[in-house]
């Protein structure tokens, strides 16, 4: 009898296709995103978005992505990796930060080549990774609110500027 039954479920599977909970994972595709995005990593949107939604989804283009290199309106498939690629490829931001600190005058915000986030200018800001325009203006905002910072981890209190953030800024930034 339960064989019968089995074979029925089987059988209703392959001619009427499966109608079951798995019908609403068609409606939704897997991408994982890398690169030159603020939050890397595996998300799941709906059928038929583009990459524009994968790098939303990923928290936005970081300040070194080179945006030219990808189409935003490329359409996802299920499974896809999307890598999107710095506006210097092979070469780590520390290095393209040392090439730019020794070629150029040092910004009014900056000290021995580290970002001063008590006196910065939101561009200033912005050339740090993870801080876009937003971040840069909550930085600027808490600092007229509350006075300047007295140590670098107090960018933590920020609102938006947790842990992962801090550790990619905490060797490129500085209160002197």
């Amino acid at each position: 009898m339960l064989l019968i039954f089995f074979a029925g479920l089987v059988g209703g599977y392959f001619l009427h296709g499966w109608t079951g909970s798995f019908s609403s994972s068609r409606n939704r595709i897997s991408v994982s995103v890398s690169g030159a995005v603020e939050h890397p990593g595996i998300f799941h949107l709906p059928a038929g978005s583009r990459v524009l939604d994968a790098v939303q989804k990923a928290g936005g283009y970081r300040i070194d992505a080179d945006v030219e290199a990808v189409n935003p309106t490329d359409p996802l498939v299920d499974g896809q990796n999307l890598f999107i690629p710095t506006k210097q490829p092979g070469t780590s931001r520390s290095a393209l930060d040392s090439l730019i600190s020794q070629s150029q005058p040092q910004p009014a915000g900056s000290t021995s080549g580290l970002i001063n986030i008590n006196t910065a200018s939101q561009s200033e800001l912005e050339k740090l990774p993870g801080i876009g325009p937003t971040k840069a203006r909550a930085i600027i905002e808490y600092r007229e609110k509350n006075g300047k910072f007295s140590r670098i981890e107090d960018i933590k209190n920020v609102k938006g500027i947790g842990q992962k953030t801090f550790e990619k800024l905490k060797n490129l930034i500085t209160v002197d």
